[in-house]
């Protein structure tokens, strides 16, 4: 098996999460290296509280654990047969990784697991249905210096098809499990890491902290500790992963700091590696940042899924004063779109300030690289504190500070989706919070009106619920409910019967073992998950001898008549205005609304019905991706007339991270793409969407007249007059065509570049011509 080729990084600056209980991870004592539990990922929307010596996952997507076996462990899935996990190792070593897994047992065919670390192959070896440990050998080279380790582990069959799972109730790709990993030196496995208090490094444990550097940066780390010792200390560069400094200082029992020379890593994002030798505890205090000196406090409001022209009231029976006051205290910029008509990749590119392929995220559901410079990251280096609450899982970050989630002090987020006036029992409690930390930065997210479009001013609709045990009824499901239960039941098949005359979807029908995570099997004897039915039939086994309680969850879509979809999405627009005159009510409470910057936007907007489609991702029309910005300077601003003289241009979302930084006055992200709106300048937007969201990879280019549509497969060109035609409905290629001839070159070539969401793989001279054309960053 080859091994993968690690992504290429790029800069990133700030200060993040020095020492959350999380960021401490080591062993028991002196001559330890490495031990870790894994800390999985969220699966199916069921949450997971990490324990404090968990290690990070890095990459590939592992299921939530299992409950303890009779052996104490918690073995969680690998899916779609790979992942990646870290160990925290504390000085070079020699000696054997020893990973303790077990093959999936519906899986019949013999497997085999290969692991490596970095470009180096450690091994492959065959894997049976009983747990053992998979022992490979290391070399010096694998595990030069301390600091974190990647291993990644792929597994493989002879004639493993492609579907092996296809049609299990939730979809997982399974094929092996792990329960975790310890380096063994001279045949010794090291333990677990005892608990511990918060701030306290044991005898042998491995503390490390990444740091995104800021201009003028400087870190101080006091330490202090009962007994004299060595601490081993790096410093390294995790872009090129080179060492920076490493040194070993041996301490008495005074209180010491450790202050590492930052000096020209301004823009490079490092790790500070600790690993302490004593024979007592070495206490870790607050470490002490001092950047450059913070000020106005900025709020950034998003409503997921709003179309430009349904924001200020142009609808005939929407009203929106909330926004509409926004729209008169702030800068109107009518022509602004997003790069994507996804949540996760438009919600990057705002973030990141770079395209959806040069950030790497082109769809929902992938991994934000850990090395993409992100704004809340970089406001944190400039003392700023950062709070976050999310209300769609799309965004939603499974482990503390991973994700979008780096950088937010607090990063409150919904696994699946939360209506506004439920939201805003969580951001309000954040702008509270926040006053009190001043200067902060609130990120503010709403779904509403993302669909289900879940409006309650519609009248109610029922569904008839049959369970075993129990007389039927109904339940009002609008567009959707989603309940959870508990049910006593005899050993034996059961039957599950939910139905509606107008039809209904069922989302997830998911019987648990009570109070476990054990999912039982179920099978469709009518309907189907995400299938319109009038009745789904649900069946499934209890098993055992005796009674049983099964926790039975129920989620339920009303089948929306198609045509009742705008008046409906007009509702849920009112919602999310409401809620945020909430926010702006608190703002004038606490005295902050007239001082602070507030920005308000979408991330996409919504097809409702246009070109026969509702909902988004599937095109890139300016009903997918014209979206509203308004950005509210503090009040008498002076550069309020420059955000003015821009407000009736082409605005990108690249363009809102280097605005709102050039207002503070602060030192531009790495890597932005964007470009200020304080200044003036021309602007062309680019878009694009990719499947498997939508059914084929589209690319467009447009300024303030003309946009041309490319679908890459079909080799397919759709040009629009967008003045003339602002539906988009008369499509001018076969006649114009040739007038657009380099916009069509860049959109043929940047469809060339992409290579599954990521720039690494292209070549050379292609990514020297993106370049050239402002497509990618300058190196």
């Amino acid at each position: 098996m080859t091994p993968r080729s690690p992504r290429s990084t790029a800069l990133a600056v700030l200060l993040l999460s020095c020492l959350q209980p999380w960021s401490l991870q080591g062993c028991s004592k002196p001559e330890d290296v490495a031990t870790s539990r894994l800390a999985m990922e969220q699966f199916m929307g069921e949450r997971l509280q990490l324990p404090e010596d968990a290690a990070l996952l890095a990459s590939g997507t592992m299921g939530a654990p299992s409950d303890p076996d009779v052996n104490g462990r918690s073995w969680s899935w690998v899916l779609g047969t790979e992942g990646a996990f870290e160990l925290p190792v504390g000085r070079p070593v020699s000696g054997q990784l020893s990973i303790t897994a077990r093959a999936a047992r519906f899986f019949s065919a013999p497997i085999e697991v290969t692991a490596w670390i970095g470009e180096r192959v450690l091994g492959t070896l065959p894997l049976g249905h009983k747990a053992e440990d998979l022992v490979f050998d290391l070399s010096s080279a694998a595990l030069p210096h301390a600091g974190r380790v990647m291993v990644h582990l792929e597994a493989s069959a002879s004639g493993r098809p492609a579907d092996h799972f296809e049609g299990s109730t939730d979809g997982r790709e399974l094929s092996f499990q792990i329960a975790g990993a310890s380096i063994l030196v001279e045949g010794e496995r090291f333990p677990e890491p005892p608990e511990r208090k918060r701030h306290l490094l044991e005898p042998g444990e491995v503390a490390i902290a990444r740091l995104l550097v800021a201009e003028d940066t400087t870190l101080s780390w006091p330490l202090s500790s009962d007994s004299p010792g060595d601490l081993w200390v790096g410093l390294h560069d995790m872009e090129t992963g080179q060492v920076v400094s490493w040194r070993k200082v041996t301490l008495g029992t005074e209180p010491f700091d450790i202050a590492p020379d930052l000096e020209g890593l301004a823009g490079r994002l490092v790790e500070l590696s600790l690993q302490w030798t004593g024979s007592e505890p070495l206490l870790l205090g607050e470490p002490k940042y001092h950047p450059g000196g913070p000020g106005t406090n900025i709020v950034l409001i998003v409503i997921d899924t709003l179309r430009a022209d349904h924001t200020f009231g142009e609808i005939p029976g929407l009203e929106t004063p909330n926004l509409a006051r926004l729209r008169t205290d702030g800068v109107v910029f009518d022509q602004t779109f997003s790069h994507a008509p996804m949540t996760l990749p438009s919600h990057t590119s705002l973030f990141s300030s770079r395209y959806p392929q040069v950030s790497g995220v082109t769809n929902n559901g992938q991994t934000v690289p850990e090395d993409l410079p992100l704004l809340a990251e970089w406001l944190s280096s400039a003392g700023y504190s950062a709070y976050a609450s999310i209300s769609l899982g799309t965004l939603w970050s499974p482990l503390p500070g991973t994700l979008l989630a780096r950088g937010f002090s607090k990063y409150i987020a919904e696994p699946e989706i939360e209506h506004a006036e439920s939201a805003n029992k969580k951001i309000l409690p954040l702008l509270e919070e926040a006053a009190s930390n001043q200067p902060f930065f609130l990120f503010a997210h709403y779904s509403d009106p993302h669909a289900p479009y879940n409006t309650a001013r519609f009248p109610e609709r029922l569904a008839r619920v049959e369970l075993p045990g129990r007389d039927p009824f109904d339940v009002p499901v609008g567009t959707w409910s989603r309940e959870v239960y508990s049910l006593e039941l005899e050993p034996g098949e059961h039957r599950v019967r939910v139905s509606a005359e107008r039809g209904l979807y069922l989302r997830r029908a998911v019987p648990k073992l009570g109070g476990t995570n054990t999912k039982l099997e179920v099978r469709f004897d009518e309907g189907g998950l995400r299938k319109k039915a009038p009745e789904h039939v649900v069946a499934f086994e209890v098993p055992g001898r005796s009674t049983r309680t099964i926790d039975l969850e129920l989620w339920i879509y009303d089948a929306l008549d198609i045509k009742e979809a705008p008046g409906h999405y007009k509702e849920e627009v009112a919602s999310a205005d409401r809620a945020v005159g909430r926010v702006l009510a608190q703002l004038d409470a606490l005295d902050l609304y007239d001082s602070s910057l507030i920005i308000f936007t979408s991330d996409h907007g919504e097809s409702l019905l246009e070109h026969g489609h509702l909902g988004h991702a599937r095109n890139l029309y300016d009903s997918e991706i014209h979206v509203p910005l308004v950005i509210k300077p503090p009040k008498n601003d002076v550069r309020e007339k420059d955000l003015l003289r821009q407000s009736n241009t082409v605005v990108r979302h690249i363009d809102v991270v280097p605005t709102l930084l050039d207002l503070l006055e602060l030192d531009s992200l790495p890597g932005s793409m964007g470009t200020s709106l304080l200044s003036a300048q021309d602007r062309r937007h680019f878009a694009e969407t990719h499947q498997p969201e939508s059914p084929e990879d589209l690319y467009a280019l447009r300024d303030d007249r003309y946009k041309l549509i490319y679908a890459s497969a079909a080799k397919r060109f759709e040009l629009y007059d967008i003045v003339a035609d602002p539906n988009e409905l008369t499509n001018l290629w076969s006649e114009r065509g040739t007038e657009f001839d380099e916009w069509s070159a860049e959109l043929e070539l940047l469809s060339a570049g992409h290579v599954s969401g990521s720039i690494d793989d292209m070549d050379e001279e292609t990514r020297e011509r993106l370049r050239s054309l402002g497509y990618l960053p300058d190196e």
